[in-house]
């Protein structure tokens, strides 16, 4: 009945065993779990190998490297199960998580189901809500809650306190659903393929079922890529632009939207800085950075964007970091970078 699809890359052997501990244990057994090795180094496939043949329920499948994009949709491709569920290989579920989504998605009808999940840090550990207050189906317009979540905090009546909706994990999705409306994770794409899969996931669903118990284990690793050196950073964020802007496009969406999107582009800049044009790494003199900035700030998504800002679309750091790098004031966004990188504010 449903599938579970874990892409799997050089995640440490603790984790995954985890992660698959917590699978096999589940209240709905009427399931099997899908391990896509995307390439992976030799201890992957000795610990998925094991769970295979210790239980029936497992299937292992490897591919050579393709991202985690190229791994989701080669467990669609391979689900007997009529639902589909994705877990990340460094998290867990509590025993009744498909149980629990599975009777969502039955009693409403709805094309998605969602819960809530616990995010855990290194030092703490944080409940994550996707919307505020009551058990409920969007259906209509009210699926915009969710849209505009993938867009920008501030056009959100509600924000959630750690992670947005985008996220794949903490739903069940209808597998004919995506078939029929050609919903695949865009491969290639190396930044928020999550959001990009859910933007039209949210709009083509006929509900979404949301129910706000914690029941995934989400782990927030600091040693993940988005905190390394990037030299490909600003390509990458500009992929996901680009797919963002064919969504609001193709779907004629409203402009606040657009505007989201604008504020989005220019605040990635804090990205920009501090994992590439800023980061000791990179080899750029001060001066070099400073012209390498500017440049970008004269093409496009940038150029546009400086001239729909919204004040009312951002929030005060935000405004400020803006307004420097509209200004070129390059040593007070040196500064900024400085202040995050010492853990005493968290700008966005």
């Amino acid at each position: 009945m449903i599938s579970v699809i874990i892409p799997i890359y050089n995640v440490s052997p603790d984790y995954i065993r985890k992660c698959l501990d917590s699978a096999s244990v589940q209240t709905f057994s009427d399931m099997e779990i899908l391990l896509i090795d995307d390439g992976s180094k030799p201890h992957v496939a000795e610990v998925c190998r094991e769970y295979q043949e210790n239980d029936r329920r497992f299937r292992y499948l490897r591919q050579e490297n393709k991202g985690v994009a190229g791994a989701r949709n080669a467990g669609v491709r391979n689900a007997a199960g009529e639902y589909i569920c994705f877990v990340d290989p460094d998290d867990w579920l509590d025993d009744t998580y498909l149980e629990t989504l599975y009777s969502l998605i039955c009693s409403t009808g709805a094309d998605i189901a969602m819960i809530d999940a616990v995010v855990h840090y290194k030092h703490r550990i944080k409940d994550n809500h996707f919307l505020a207050g009551r058990e409920r189906v969007l259906a209509g317009t009210d699926k915009n809650e969710l849209i505009c979540q993938l867009l920008s905090r501030k056009i959100c009546s509600y924000s959630p306190p750690e992670i947005a909706a985008g996220v794949t994990w903490a739903k069940m999705y209808r597998k004919q659903f995506l078939i029929d409306n050609q919903i695949w994770a865009v491969e290639g794409l190396k930044r928020m393929q999550d959001n990009v899969l859910n933007m039209y996931a949210f709009e083509k669903a006929s509900a979404v079922a949301y129910k706000p118990v914690c029941l995934y284990h989400y782990r927030k690793t600091e040693g993940s890529a988005s905190n390394r050196f990037n030299p490909h950073i600003v390509e990458d964020f500009e992929h996901y632009y680009r797919e963002a802007e064919m969504f609001l496009r193709q779907y004629s969406k409203e402009q606040i939207l657009w505007e989201a999107l604008f504020m989005k582009e220019l605040t990635s800049f804090h990205s920009y800085l501090r994992f590439y044009y800023f980061h000791r790494k990179s080899g750029f003199s001060r001066r070099e950075a400073n012209r390498r900035i500017s440049e970008l700030l004269t093409r496009e998504p940038y150029k546009d964007a400086m001239n729909h800002i919204s004040r009312d679309l951002l929030t005060g750091q935000e405004y400020v970091f803006v307004t420097a790098l509209k200004r070129r004031m390059f040593f007070a966004l040196r500064m900024m970078i400085r202040i995050r990188e010492w853990g005493k504010e968290r700008l966005f």
